[in-house]
């Protein structure tokens, strides 16, 4: 059987979610009342000791790429822009080649 109660909490926790990346904090926090009150539920755990909050911070980790070296190479030809135009008659018509020999 499905867990309807679960679901609801999820929901709701997604909800609050969405209201916090929006900015709607008057939203999130009524949300955040509901979730407390029929769930028991804090949706913003209390900080962390000190310590363990230093220790995150004293050692971060960089993921990106270097920086790409200075290419001394001539620079690469500039790229033409969609197809060609069309060949046009006085009067803005497209001329087509009927592809007739005589």
């Amino acid at each position: 059987m499905r867990d309807f109660e679960g679901d609801y909490k999820r929901a709701l926790l997604e909800e609050y979610a969405a209201y916090q990346r929006a900015g709607r904090t008057a939203d999130a926090n009524a949300v955040a009342q509901h979730l407390r009150q029929h769930y028991g539920h804090e949706v913003e755990p209390k900080p962390a000791p000190a310590k363990a909050t230093a220790k995150a911070e004293a050692a971060p980790e960089t993921t990106a790429a270097p920086p790409p070296e200075e290419d001394t190479a001539e620079p690469k030809p500039a790229r033409g822009r969609g197809r060609p135009k069309l060949p046009r008659d006085g009067k803005g018509n497209i001329v087509r080649d009927s592809g007739k020999q005589d």
